[in-house]
């Protein structure tokens, strides 16, 4: 039994082996030669049966002649069914095949291998098809891997045409790279030349021991160290078994790394892309020439960052060089401006102090001079009564030149900056009052009321430069105030500070001379179309320099028609000694 199995294994890897065609023919013999020995043992059987002659023909010879050519119209006819058995059972093979590829192309399968034990066309076309699936299978995966190379490469490069972040761009090509090579580490180190080290900028998949261990190193230090100072790619498959890394490598760190250096065209360093896997791997030369690809764009993102930061940096240089120029162009232009108006200024003051003083001095020296020339020329004739009246009006010319003198004196320290005040602790209702009742003497046609707020506390200031100031502001409020009408001078205080008002019954100020009114040798003309009195227009200026010198303002309302109110204020004495120990901190503290 084994023999007849064997012999028949042998039979079957035999006639799988044919082809179609020799399968057919093959059997198309063996039927034909089957039928006809068939029908040569029926004729011999048959021949013998009758007991007959071939050679005597018969009725009976007839018949199995008549046998045989049935016989042999049989085996045709056999023949001819299994050419079309043969040839339907091909075209179904086939039709089978093809939907079969329709369907794995359809589906993109095309890896999966088709079944076969046959060796013939069919076979060998099965055979042949699976190769072709696979090539290309083959030829799509690296289609697809080509594709995803050239993603990566146009979000790298999209990457640093819209963004000058550094960060940005070593964090979007070192994943991307990885993603692409499908290795799980990495990092990018960049170059300090002014300490000579490089510094990791960027990691994936690090551990933070891993990423303290290798955050800087020398050229010629690691991995990357001996890739920086060779400007040549490094490439180590195992850094445990490495002789001269593996005294470096720690639990975490790439066993195999790949590293390359980033420099420019003239061969200037930038820095260092390291590739790693935590598994023992080997790349294809192409996936190297991607990286290689990826670190020369990292490059020219860094130089054309550190080449932005260059000319950014010589443009500000540019721009504060000429802010400067323009600065003091400016400043010159200003000081010589500022000159100009004060010459202009100064000149006017001139002519005008020229005219003004000269009347001032003129009116009182006539007076003077007409007295003193009719006493003597006429004093025998002058009575006693005459003669002490010319004597009075002497005396009175004579004091108006000495207050002219005197502010212009005042005027002239206010001016300089050296005006001095003697501040202490004083209670400013006495001094009001004391204020107010000399001019209540001087300013006989007018009454002078004053109203203080109970309590008012204690004011730091002189008090005879605070008199000063409120003889001022009376005389100027009596100037110009109609005969007979009161004016009212009231304190309070509001905060810190003291407010004293002196409010008169007057002609009010016109809103464009308000801005002027207390500006040196300006005067507003009274109702009657002179300057008043007398005076030369700096009363109001030696307020203001008097209040100012106290830490204080002065400041004016006025209405035309129903009259003016100025205002002043002066410090409070607790005031005062808060700032003068805020003053005294910050002596003694240079940094606040």
């Amino acid at each position: 039994m084994n023999i007849f199995r064997t012999i028949g294994r042998w039979l079957r890897g035999l006639i799988s082996s044919w082809s179609v065609l020799t399968r057919l023919l093959v059997g198309m013999l063996v039927v034909q030669l089957a039928i006809l020995a068939f029908a040569v043992i029926v004729t011999s059987v048959g021949y013998r049966w009758a007991g007959l002659e071939p050679s005597n023909p018969s009725v009976e010879t007839r018949s199995l002649m008549l046998v045989e050519a049935v016989s042999v119209a049989i085996a045709f006819g056999a023949t001819a069914s299994m050419a079309i058995i043969l040839a339907t059972t091909l075209t179904r093979r086939i039709t089978d095949l093809t939907r079969i590829v329709e369907e794995q192309i359809a589906t993109g399968k095309l890896d999966i291998a088709l079944e076969t034990i046959e060796q013939d066309e069919i076979g060998r076309l099965i055979v042949a098809l699976n190769k072709l699936g696979r090539a290309y299978r083959a030829s799509l995966d690296d289609l697809a891997r080509r594709a995803n190379e050239m993603a990566m490469l146009n979000l790298v490069a999209e990457t640093i045409n819209s963004t000058l972040d550094l960060q940005q761009v070593f964090d979007t090509s070192l994943r991307e790279a990885l993603k692409t090579v499908n290795w799980d580490m990495g990092s990018i180190y960049m170059w300090d030349e002014r300490i000579d080290s490089l510094n990791m900028v960027s990691y994936v998949g690090l551990s933070e021991e891993v990423v303290r261990h290798t955050f800087s190193c020398q050229l010629g230090e690691g991995i990357a160290g001996v890739a920086a100072r060779s400007r040549k790619m490094v490439i180590v498959d195992d850094m445990r078994e490495h002789p001269e890394y593996a005294s470096f490598y720690i639990d975490g760190m790439p066993i195999t790394q790949i590293s390359i250096p980033l420099v420019t065209a003239p061969g200037k360093l930038l820095g260092v892309l390291n590739i790693g896997n935590s598994n023992r791997r080997t790349l294809p030369s192409d996936e190297l020439n991607l990286l290689t690809t990826v670190a020369h764009q990292i490059t020219l993102a860094i130089d054309k960052a550190q080449l932005y930061h260059q000319v950014s940096q010589h443009a500000e240089e540019l721009e504060d060089l000429v802010a400067a120029r323009t600065a003091q162009l400016a400043k010159a232009i200003d000081e010589l401006s500022v000159a100009l108006q004060k010459a202009q200024e100064a000149e006017k003051l001139k002519s005008l102090l020229l005219t003004t003083v000269s009347h001032e001095l003129r009116t009182p020296l006539a007076t003077i001079k007409g007295s003193t020339s009719l006493l003597i020329e006429h004093h025998q004739h002058i009575s006693g009564e005459a003669l002490i009246q010319y004597l009075k009006d002497i005396e009175e010319e004579t004091d108006k030149l000495t207050e002219l003198i005197s502010s212009l004196l005042e005027m002239s320290r206010i001016e300089a900056g050296v005006l001095q005040i003697q501040p202490q602790p004083i209670d400013l209702a006495d001094v009001l009052r004391s204020s107010v009742n000399a001019a209540q003497l001087r300013l006989g046609d007018h009454i002078v009321h004053l109203t203080t707020e109970n309590e008012l506390p204690t004011c730091y200031g002189d008090a005879r430069r605070i008199q000063q100031i409120l003889a001022n502001l009376l005389d100027n409020a009596a100037k110009y105030s109609p005969p007979g009408t009161p004016i009212r001078v009231h304190a309070e205080s509001q905060g810190q500070e003291l407010i004293v008002s002196v409010t008169d019954q007057g002609q009010g100020i016109p809103p464009e001379h308000v801005e002027h009114i207390f500006d040196r040798f300006y005067q507003v003309s009274n109702s009657r179309g002179d300057a008043g009195r007398h005076g030369i227009g700096l009363g109001l200026a030696i307020c203001r320099g008097l209040v100012e010198a106290h830490g204080g303002r002065i400041w004016v309302e006025s209405e035309v028609g129903r009259g003016s109110t100025f205002y002043f204020s002066l410090p409070a004495a607790g005031a005062q000694t808060l700032r003068e120990g805020e003053e005294d901190e910050q002596k003694d503290d240079p940094h606040r």
